[in-house]
C-alpha cells in the first residue's frame, strides 16, 4: 500500500536542521530505617528536571485542502494524499519534586499476619514554557502525479510550489522566518499533588487472606483542586494450598487531567 503511494519510509520529511534537544535530568534519595523488629521506616526523595528546546514540526492531513482548491480553479487532480506541516519553536523546562514517607509494618494480632504499608507522599511540579504558536512550513505531496500537485500549489500560491514534492523551507533560517511574526506565549504552569495511603494484608489462615486498602489524593493547581478517594477490597483463598488459589477484588480507580496549555488553528493559546 505505501509502496502504491510512493510514500518513502526512508524520508523523515523534516531535515537534520531542525532538531530538539530533550536533555532531562532524574535524582533519587531513600533512607530506611529499622524502628523495631516489625516496623521500618522508608523515606524517598526525588527531584527531576526536562528541557525542550528546538523545533518540533508534525505532519496534518491536507489533501482536503488541495482537493478544494482543484475545484475552484478547475484544475486536474486525480489522487495521491497530501500533508501539511506544521512547526513551532520549543523553549520549555518542566521541575518535578516528590517526597514520599512509608512505614512498613509486619507483625501478627493473635494467629493473624499483618503486613501494613502506610504513607504519605508529596508530589509538586512547574511548566515554564516560552513556546511559540504553530505555523505552516510547506506541504507535502505523496502520490504519482506531482505535475498536477505543483500546479495546484501554484495556483493557490504557494511559497516554493515548484521546488518539488515538498514545499518546506527545512532549515532553521527559513523557519525562523516563518516564526517570525509569532511571539513567545510566556505561561507557568503548577500543580501539587497531596496523597495518604494505608493497607493491610492480613493471613485469617493459611489457605484464606483478604487485603484492605484506601487511597486519598489531593490535587491542586492553579484553577483549583479536587479530591479523590479510592478503596481497594481484595480476598484470596487457596482450596489447595499452594496449587489452586481463587481470589474476588473490588477497586475503583482515577484519572486527574494535567494542565496544559493548548494551542488552537491559528497558533493562539
Amino acid at each position: 500500500m505505501l509502496a502504491r503511494l510512493s510514500y518513502d519510509t526512508k524520508r523523515s520529511y523534516t531535515s537534520n536542521d531542525l532538531y530538539m534537544e530533550t536533555p532531562s535530568v532524574n535524582i533519587q534519595a531513600q533512607m530506611n530505617y529499622k524502628i523495631s523488629d516489625q516496623w521500618t521506616s522508608q523515606t524517598i526523595l526525588s527531584r527531576s528536571s526536562a528541557k525542550s528546546e528546538g523545533y518540533y514540526s508534525y505532519l496534518y492531513e491536507g489533501t482536503s485542502t488541495v482537493e478544494g482548491i482543484a475545484a475552484q480553479t478547475g484544475l486536474p487532480y486525480d489522487g495521491g494524499i497530501v500533508l501539511a506541516r506544521y512547526i513551532t519553536k520549543q523553549n520549555s523546562e518542566t521541575y518535578g519534586t516528590d517526597i514520599q514517607q512509608n512505614f512498613i509494618g509486619d507483625f501478627k494480632i493473635g494467629n493473624m499476619r499483618n503486613r501494613v504499608i502506610a504513607g504519605l507522599d508529596y508530589f509538586n511540579r512547574v511548566i515554564n514554557s516560552n513556546n511559540s504558536g504553530y505555523f505552516n512550513n510547506g506541504y507535502v505531496y505523496i502520490g504519482n502525479n506531482l505535475p498536477q500537485f505543483t500546479a495546484i500549489a501554484t495556483a493557490a500560491g504557494l511559497p516554493n510550489a515548484s521546488q518539488g514534492d515538498d514545499t518546506g523551507i527545512l532549515t532553521q533560517a527559513g523557519t525562523d522566518a516563518i516564526l517570525a511574526g509569532s511571539t513567545a506565549t510566556p505561561s507557568k504552569v503548577s500543580q501539587e499533588v497531596f496523597s495518604a495511603y494505608v493497607s493491610d494484608i492480613i493471613n485469617i489462615t493459611p489457605a484464606l487472606s483478604a487485603m484492605a486498602s484506601v487511597r486519598v489524593d489531593r490535587f491542586s493547581n492553579d484553577n483549583g483542586a479536587q479530591t479523590a478517594f479510592s478503596p481497594k477490597f481484595g480476598v484470596v483463598y487457596q482450596p489447595i494450598l499452594d496449587k489452586l488459589s481463587l481470589f474476588a477484588n473490588y477497586l475503583n480507580g482515577f484519572v486527574n487531567t494535567d494542565p496544559s496549555v493548548n494551542i488552537d488553528a491559528n497558533g493562539s493559546t
